[in-house]
């Protein structure tokens, strides 16, 4: 299954797997994190998107990029709520965060719901 987040954030991408192997209780070597859903590589953005022709598209010059090699095979509303936790955590930290999956409707679903009612007031929506 395919999974990325593209993080724009003034984060190291070593800060931003730190944060992420906090929030998923992983194992982290490096920017590399190995968890029972998923390995996780953050690495730097190195695609030249300089000229971008849609402003939905500004998230393809995000300075960071998570890739995510899902380990189930289908997708469970645990893998989602874990993704989820993630991105949660990464925009708590003030980052901002797209995901591009195969599965992006459902997450970008629990994403609004975990922002909107399990924060207890660490984040304020504009």
């Amino acid at each position: 299954m395919f999974c990325k987040l593209f993080v724009n954030t003034k984060s190291s991408r070593t800060e931003i797997a730190s944060l992420i192997e906090t929030s998923t209780g992983g194992d982290r070597d490096a920017t590399y994190i190995s968890t029972r859903w998923s390995d996780m590589d953050v690495t730097k953005n190195t695609d030249n998107f300089i000229l971008v022709k849609n402003a939905k598209d500004l998230f393809l010059t995000f300075p960071i990029i998570v890739d995510i090699d899902i380990k189930c095979e289908s997708i469970t509303d645990e893998l989602i709520s874990y993704l989820s936790n993630v991105v949660v955590e990464i925009i708590s930290q003030g980052g901002e965060v797209v995901a591009s999956c195969d599965f992006e409707d459902e997450l970008n679903r629990q994403i609004s719901i975990d922002i909107s009612g399990n924060l207890n007031g660490r984040i304020t929506r504009g």
